[in-house]
């Protein structure tokens, strides 16, 4: 309260966080008839530390000499806090493991940090100006991506989730699980989009492998079924050749049977008829 500061001596606002060197610099300003503009970093009553940027001017009387000072204080004590954060969110996405692009409102890159220069090849200056499609989309065709399922979403202020398959500048291929976000001013306006994104290039191999096991099991469980099935050799042979073609991923399979020191090819794929009842003998055969 004003009763509780009226002839007291400002340094009981000091917090202890400025050095001896800060005051004695205001002094020596101040003190001979120059304007002092500077930022406190002070205490409250209550012990709660707070920023004030201050202006201190000497007041001069008719022989020029200083007689009282007055300060103007404006407490940015907030503005401090939000450049603070601001200043932890550019260092955590500078030296984050994920890739981060920022795009202006029309989608085209404005920032791309270390990560994403690292994976993808592409510098900063490389990027800037560009839309991210054209720059490492591995299906880029020529076409304008806003018709994209992703900007049709963030261009009305949703979040999109998904997945891009990339190109690096060396031309190495690899999937991105990405996120897209969008970024409004005071006024509520979209003035930038945000994605970030998290290399999943060996998760998406280890589920293809998983999916050709998971392929193989499923077609041998339906050869085991086909054979208890069928009691004719005929159809036992044609079931094996069939469904060995699509186990192997093959444009054509062969079953040959050995008759008297010879090869005899006993069942084809229907693509192949025309060699059913081949013989060969076992060194002309491709084995």
């Amino acid at each position: 309260a004003l009763e509780e500061i009226i002839g007291k001596n400002p340094r009981i606002l000091k917090s202890g966080k400025q050095s001896p060197e800060f005051y004695k610099n205001l002094w020596d300003t101040i003190s001979s008839g120059q304007v002092w503009r500077g930022v406190f970093h002070n205490k409250r009553k209550d012990g709660s530390l707070y920023w004030d940027s201050a202006t201190i001017a000497p007041v001069l009387n008719q022989d020029n000499k200083v007689v009282n000072y007055v300060a103007i204080k404006e407490d940015i004590t907030a503005r401090r806090q939000a450049d603070e954060q601001l200043r932890k969110l550019s260092q955590a996405v500078e030296q984050s493991g994920s890739m981060f692009i920022i795009m202006d409102a029309n989608g085209l890159i404005e920032y791309v940090n270390p990560k994403f220069t690292e994976i993808s090849g592409y510098s900063l200056a490389e990027a800037l100006g560009r839309a991210p499609s054209s720059l490492i989309r591995a299906e880029n065709d020529g076409h304008v991506f806003y018709e994209d399922e992703w900007w049709q979403a963030v261009s009305t202020g949703k979040t999109w989730h998904g997945e891009f398959r990339d190109r690096s500048k060396d031309g190495r291929l690899f999937w991105n699980s990405a996120t897209i976000a969008p970024v409004r001013n005071r006024e509520g306006d979209i003035t930038n989009y945000v994605e970030s994104m998290r290399d999943i290039t060996e998760q998406k191999i280890l589920q293809d492998q998983l999916q050709k096991q998971n392929d193989y099991l499923s077609i041998l469980h339906q050869i085991t079924l086909d054979l208890l099935n069928r009691r004719n050799l005929d159809d036992l042979l044609q079931v094996i050749v069939e469904r060995s073609a699509v186990l192997l991923d093959a444009p054509f399979s062969q079953l040959m049977l050995e008759e008297n020191g010879v090869l005899v090819v006993s069942a084809v794929t229907d693509n192949l008829p025309s060699v059913k009842g081949n013989r060969v003998t076992r060194e002309e055969a491709k084995l």
